[in-house]
């Protein structure tokens, strides 16, 4: 993404924060990144910016959680067409509603070990998310986290991983999907309208399906369903014409 790197005299600059240069996030990289931009996301969580599209969230002490927003109201907001890689420090406990919605630059997502949850529409219509690290400590992904993400084509589901919200990954890339036996049940529209999907695998421990959880996914052509399983919703897998 070099054609995209920052120019100071074309942007505003923030105030600079001590903070980043000792967060736990550069302790574990080989050498310590310039950060071109920073700010606070509320008292503790903070983000920094490199100049070449790099944003990292991490905290100045302790743990803390990244605040709700709507769209296009995050402050790193005036970056969206340069930010192309997301780093989010363990100590954060989420990632937060529509923190990323939309922003057309995002490619790869990489969240440290202590990321507990992805909010609501977190990284929904990234048109050009093509890899996500998920660590094993995500227990919730939320409603329409993933929606529209047409270049994800895998994501690897933490065994963790307890909540799976409405619509969280309906219309992306996904080829394959594994359930974890923790998720009790797969809410509604999870993941419809996949057009890539192929295979599906529902892992011992899971109990629902929820209408329309596999709906209209044109090029399924394998379901491996658990015994565990004791309840499939309405038209859970409906117009899926290759069953």
């Amino acid at each position: 993404m070099s054609e995209k790197v920052l120019e100071t005299e074309e942007i505003p600059v923030l105030e600079k924060m001590e903070a980043f240069t000792e967060a736990s996030v550069f302790a574990a990289a080989e050498e310590q990144w310039e950060i071109y931009d920073a700010g606070y996301c509320n008292d503790n969580v903070v983000w920094g910016i490199t100049p070449d599209g790099i944003l990292i969230i991490t905290t100045e002490n302790s743990r803390g959680t990244m605040p709700d927003y709507s769209s296009k109201s995050a402050p790193w907001d005036i970056y969206e067409e340069y930010i192309w890689f997301v780093i989010i420090d363990g100590t954060i406990d989420n990632v937060s509603a529509k923190a990323f919605d939309d922003f057309d630059s995002l490619e790869y997502v990489y969240l440290y070990d202590g990321v507990k949850k992805i909010d609501s529409r977190a990284f929904a219509s990234c048109d050009y998310l093509v890899e996500v690290e998920l660590p094993d400590t995500i227990t919730a992904i939320g409603k329409s986290a993933f929606e529209y993400c047409s270049r994800l084509t895998a994501i690897n589901l933490p065994k963790k991983l307890t909540s799976i919200g409405e619509y969280a990954f309906s219309q992306s890339g996904l080829k394959n999907v594994t359930i974890p036996g923790g998720v009790t049940k797969i809410e509604k529209y999870a993941f419809s309208s996949c057009d890539n999907l192929t295979s599906v695998t529902v892992s011992n421990g899971v109990k629902g399906i929820g209408q329309f959880a596999f709906s209209r996914n044109d090029n399924l052509t394998s379901v491996n369903l658990a015994n565990s399983i004791s309840k499939i919703e309405r038209y859970a897998f409906c117009e899926c014409g290759k069953l």
